[in-house]
């Protein structure tokens, strides 16, 4: 998992590396996922392998949604 940002200024959205599962598919070789949050966007600025201060909070919110009671 990596953070992407997509424009200068924006928040950093969490992305599922080459070969790591993200929304049913595996990841191929140079390329990254779209945002595990849902958002939509064409292309990176910036990857960064820590979260910085500007991180997606979406991310969480539907993280736990989807993970609810599972333990």
């Amino acid at each position: 998992m990596r953070y992407a940002q997509e424009k200068s200024g924006q928040k950093l959205h969490l992305v599922a590396e080459p070969g790591e599962e993200a929304h049913g598919n595996i990841i191929r070789a140079g390329q990254l996922s779209q945002p595990l949050c849902g958002r939509r966007v064409g292309g990176y600025r910036m990857t960064a392998n820590f979260s910085l201060a500007h991180a997606c909070k979406n991310y969480c919110r539907v993280w736990a949604a989807r993970n609810r009671g599972q333990a």
